[in-house]
């Protein structure tokens, strides 16, 4: 393994903590003998984060939750980012609005707070933003996916066409990741920050969740569709339509190299493991339960993948870290559904 460049026992902070990337990065870092402030915008959600990681054996004494209800506030994260060496910015708005000032420029807003505040930070060592496939060409094009490889811009225009209509959700999603991950690579550029830029680029995550009550992002939306939600159901086609999984643990993982290897500096890291469809997902759930009532299929409609991904880095890191072999889409659905098992009648 490639030496660490953050000592054991040292401090993490983590934004998004709450949600199911988040907390599957943090979940790592705890893991791997660090110490973790986790920042949240909400303080009920906080303290359902504080019983997930404790019900994982992880204390107060390695465990610290921040409420910081505005982080796109300048400054806002100056006080939380004191005594910490590494950063992991998982916060990002999932809300998938159809309105790109209410999605695009709040996310623009948020990430400038949180690189201005990790540049004010002396001991900052590792910055890691966690960025989307959406900012990749789509899965269902002739293409081969390497680290190098980006959505055109033409996105952003896409994203900011009037009028504003809930069909272009994903596309102003994927558009607030696009300059996002921009603006961290031209931050860097341009000011020359005295930490190291890395960023992971992952698809679907599907997982475990530590907590019944942080439930969310594509995570929830495959809940939603084991138990009948009628939103997730709704928009199951065009969120699930064709994705690359990757698993809550790989992810949490693939964060963690990108934090500590020294060998890892001003990589994007990609996170497409198994591809699969909407129907796929369907087959797998019925499965897993036969009897169970499940969304219709999306038939001749469903998309088919085209593409091909360069995962040899990430797969070699997550190998460095521990993990043989990537979860696949089966053993991930399972993993979600006995997590939340205990907590649902019937179940």
């Amino acid at each position: 393994m490639s030496k660490s460049v953050l000592p054991q026992g040292s401090l993490i902070l983590v934004t998004g903590a709450n949600g199911s990337v988040g907390g599957a990065v943090s979940l790592q870092i705890l893991k791997a003998g660090y110490h973790l402030r986790a920042v949240v915008r909400n303080e009920e959600k906080g303290g359902y984060l504080r019983e997930g990681l404790k019900a994982q054996g992880y204390s107060e004494e390695s465990v610290q939750v921040v409420l910081v209800p505005d982080m796109a506030a300048p400054g806002s994260l100056d006080e939380a980012l004191k005594g910490c060496i590494a950063i992991a910015h998982v916060a990002s708005d999932v809300s998938f609005g159809h309105n790109p000032t209410e999605v695009i420029t709040p996310t623009l807003a948020l990430l400038q707070s949180v690189l201005e505040s990790a540049a004010k930070t002396a001991s900052i060592k590792r910055f890691v933003y966690t960025s989307s496939t959406g900012v990749l060409p789509l899965l269902d094009q002739k293409v081969h996916l390497t680290p190098s490889s980006w959505v055109s811009s033409t996105i952003v225009d896409k994203a900011w066409s009037e009028p504003y209509r809930p069909e272009n959700k994903a596309t102003i999603y994927c558009a607030s990741k696009y300059l996002s991950e921009k603006a961290c690579w031209d931050f860097v550029r341009d000011r020359k920050p005295h930490f190291e830029l890395n960023v992971v680029v992952p698809n679907s995550h599907v997982g475990a969740f530590l907590h019944p009550k942080l439930v969310g992002s594509l995570n929830g939306i495959v809940w939603g569709m084991w138990v009948g939600d009628e939103f997730a159901v709704s928009v199951s086609h065009m969120i699930v339509g064709l994705n690359g999984l990757i698993n809550l643990e790989d992810s949490g993982l693939l964060h963690l190299a990108a934090l500590t290897q020294s060998d890892v500096s001003g990589e994007r890291l990609i996170g497409i493991g198994e591809i699969f469809t909407h129907d796929d997902l369907i087959d797998v759930m019925a499965k897993i339960s036969p009897d169970r009532k499940l969304p219709p299929k999306m038939g001749k409609d469903c998309p088919v993948a085209h593409a091909t991904v360069d995962m040899e880095r990430s797969f070699e890191l997550t190998r460095r870290m521990g993990k043989a072999k990537w979860t696949g889409v089966e053993e991930s659905v399972r993993q979600l559904v006995d997590s939340m098992a205990p907590y649902v009648q019937g179940e």
